[in-house]
């Protein structure tokens, strides 16, 4: 799978060609993404900005909104 992604809060996000598919469980859909957009949401994520809210298991994929078809 492709995906923007963060290494690290000092790494600078790069486009990855290798990241894994990602396992969906119960009551969950797969979307193949057509297109993905990055918000503000993910500014503040990539700059460490929101690192104390929540824990991060690198690598982070960034781009929230996106539009596709369900697998």
């Amino acid at each position: 799978m492709r995906a923007f992604t963060l290494e690290s809060f000092e790494a600078q996000p790069a486009l990855r060609d290798d990241v894994p598919e990602p396992r969906i469980g119960d009551n969950e859909l797969l979307v193949r993404a057509h297109a993905s957009s990055v918000n503000p949401a993910d500014l503040f994520i990539a700059s460490g900005a929101l690192k104390e809210f929540a824990d991060y298991v690198f690598p982070v994929v960034l781009g929230r909104d996106f539009a596709g078809v369900v697998d």
